[in-house]
């Protein structure tokens, strides 16, 4: 979640629009669970939050209302964790568990994101998401400085006590939604909410300069991050939508829409462009870093605008709720076919390994078990679309459409993934066979044109290093890896030896290194964005910002080639260095969230949520979609399968404090876990009387 400090967000539509294009295919659709409401009476569950601090009941002093939120400014500063605190009067006979869930799953709160519900009669509840990484005496101690106050009527004591307990954990995992047991989205306080929460107030959805120039570099920062992933998602997730419709109603047809993700992702780069020049070498002041960071912002707020213009017309092109049966058969059409390139997949899985090391196939080695539980979780939304839909429900039963849709697509990408994986894995022995004879005659060219230069000695010993190791690859060991050490190694000799070839000889050279270099720069971009791609969710900006600056350094080599083959060449290793680096921080991103879920849940593998794609909502009627699958609103029906691979289960629930008086608490086990598109909460929240 986007931790402002000037106002809390949630990171759901651009402006009612571009979020509704973005989201378009997430995995789950807050659209039908309707638009944005306010609270509706006080001491009924909220709808909305309107900051980190709601006090309905009239209990803090203006002092203590600064203390509390100094204590959630901690919270958000330290850890990934963002507290949110209500008080009211009563929760009308609800459990505070019961009610603080409603209330953070009607405010569409995300994975790491905690709401402490106070009645001031007598009853508190503690709200958690099912997923989050924090540990069960992690959350005992946090209940227990809450309560401790809490019986002394210290209102404002209880939650800074409880903030101060959770600043003082590890920190937490990816912020998002949950399906599946998954996390699948940026959580509730990103960018995009706070561009939806401004439209919904009527003003703009886009952040002026000055506002922007009053936050703090760290609240820049944090903001800025938030902002490049939600777009840049939303971008991945409105250029499926648009491949969906020009399938269905051809190019000329979607061209408007074409039109404006084009300007979008120029926008969309432009962002990703100054948060590379941010992450260089080269230092900049805090007031530059600050303009820097406003002018990126603003970006993806014109990026997103350039979607917004377009939506009505797109929803009306497309006419999903008038076509919902449709739309259900022909994705359970295509998940059959998905399904039958499954045996396919691990036969090819097995062949590369029985001729590749691990390290060579780490990338897709799970990608089998990935679609099985990609299909499997699209039939369940696609049963649960026909069970709304004859129950007359279109917009719901379009929102379980499109989460099998997302399902679908996603699963195909893998599946594509690994084909490429398969093809680039046996053309290797032949690249590596042409850089090697590449490399020995550089060799060649080092004991003959400059055999006393001691920096092209220095270059000829780690080339012939790195030719021993391709040699050895080509007798069973990892010829990718072989083959980047080989590339870094000429490139190192060519730059020695340059003076002594000669102008022309050097450029001829670097002409036909640079265009080898580029075809793999292409490869390498494209299996990076693939890999983000079906796991974007646990994928952070910086991961993104390689893979952009990668983009843009190849365009940049291929228009100098011709003129400056040298430069050409030198900048197209640092665009195939840039691609690898994003691929690399991906890979530790989504380990890294692996772990984290093996921590807190003991489930460390892939799931069905991971590779849903972002999560985001809108309209009833918007591209919204499926939250509209898990909850028809506060109160309404839930979507809670028991299988495996159902969304809004939970397999991790608590028992309650050894503190506290279980008999004053729900039992989480005879509730169960709610779930809506803000993931799936009550299993492991907490709450009493005190």
């Amino acid at each position: 979640m986007g931790k402002s400090k000037a106002g809390y967000s949630n990171g759901i539509n651009i402006n009612q629009g571009a979020l509704r294009l973005g989201a378009i295919l997430a995995a789950v659709f807050l659209a039908i669970l309707g638009s944005w409401g306010t609270a509706a009476q006080a001491d009924s569950p909220l709808t909305s939050l309107s900051g980190p601090v709601t006090d309905l009941a009239d209990v803090l002093s203006a002092a203590e209302r600064s203390d509390v939120q100094q204590a959630l400014h901690e919270v958000a500063d330290k850890t990934t964790y963002q507290l949110f605190v209500v008080y009211v009067s009563s929760f009308n006979g609800m459990s505070g568990i019961d009610w603080a869930d409603e209330t953070a799953l009607g405010s569409y709160l995300g994975v790491n994101d905690i709401l402490l519900a106070v009645a001031t009669d007598g009853v508190w509840g503690l709200s958690v998401d099912d997923n989050v990484s924090l540990s069960q005496s992690d959350l005992d101690a946090i209940e227990n400085a809450i309560t401790d106050k809490l019986r002394m009527r210290d209102w404002a004591g209880a939650a800074v006590a409880g903030a101060n307990e959770l600043a003082g954990t590890q920190g937490g995992g990816a912020t998002g939604w949950v399906v599946g047991g998954v996390v699948v989205a940026g959580g509730v306080g990103g960018w995009l909410w706070w561009r939806n929460r401004r439209k919904s107030q009527g003003g703009s959805g886009t952040a002026g300069a000055d506002e922007l120039a009053g936050l703090s570099l760290a609240e820049l920062n944090r903001r800025g991050g938030t902002a490049l992933v939600e777009l840049d998602n939303a971008l991945r997730s409105a250029e499926d939508e648009l491949g969906f419709a020009q399938a269905e109603f051809g190019l000329e047809a979607t061209d408007p829409f074409k039109a404006a993700l084009a300007t979008a992702k120029q926008d969309a780069t432009k962002a990703f462009t100054i948060r590379q020049a941010l992450d260089d070498s080269t230092p900049e002041t805090e007031q530059q870093q600050k303009a820097m960071l406003v002018e990126m912002l603003q970006l993806c707020d014109k990026a997103a605008d350039a979607l917004d213009a377009q939506t009505d017309s797109f929803e009306a092109l497309r006419k999903l709720v008038d076509r919902a049966p449709q739309v259900l058969d022909e994705t359970e059409q295509r998940a059959g076919e998905v399904e039958q390139r499954i045996p396919l997949a691990q036969n090819t899985l097995q062949t590369l390994a029985a001729s590749y090391p691990a390290s060579a196939l780490a990338s897709v080695v799970a990608t089998p078990d990935q679609v099985t539980a990609l299909v499997a979780g699209a039939r369940d939304a696609l049963a649960k679309g026909r069970e709304t839909l004859a129950g007359g429900n279109k917009h719901q039963a379009v929102g379980f459409a499109r989460v099998g849709q997302n399902a679908i697509a996603q699963a195909g990408k893998l599946l594509d993934a690994l084909d490429a994986a398969q093809a680039d894995l046996a053309q290797a022995p032949g690249k590596l066979k042409t850089q090697m004879a590449s490399i020995s005659a550089d060799l060649t060219d080092a004991s003959t044109l400059a055999p006393n230069d001691s920096a092209v000695t220095a270059a000829a010993g780690e080339a012939q290093a790195a030719l021993q190791q391709a040699q050895a690859a080509t007798q069973g060991g990892d010829p990718l890896a072989a083959l980047t050490r080989l590339t870094n190694a000429e490139a190192a000799l060519d730059n020695a030896l340059a003076q002594a070839r000669g102008k022309a000889a050097a450029d001829a050279k670097a002409a036909r290194s640079a265009t080898d270099v580029l075809a793999r720069v292409q490869q390498e971009a494209a299996m990076a964005s693939s890999y983000i791609d079906a796991r974007r969710s646990a994928v952070g900006s910086p991961a993104r910002t390689r893979l952009s600056d990668a983009t843009q350094l190849a365009v940049q080599a291929q228009q100098i080639l011709a003129t400056n083959p040298t430069q050409a060449y030198n900048v197209a290793l640092q665009a195939w260095s840039r691609a690898k680096q994003a691929r690399e921080l991906a890979e530790q991103d989504v380990s890294q969230w692996q772990y984290t879920q093996h921590q807190s849940s003991g489930s460390g593998g892939f799931l069905t949520g991971l590779v849903l794609g972002q999560l985001t909502g809108g309209s009833s009627s918007s591209y919204s979609g499926p939250s509209s699958g898990f909850s028809s609103g506060r109160g309404g029906s839930s979507f809670s399968s028991s299988s495996s691979s159902s969304w809004g289960s939970s397999s991790s629930r608590s028992s309650s404090s050894s503190r506290s008086s279980s008999s004053s608490r729900s039992s989480s086990s005879s509730r169960g876990s709610r779930s809506s598109g803000g993931g799936s909460r009550g299993g492991r929240s907490r709450g009493g009387r005190f």
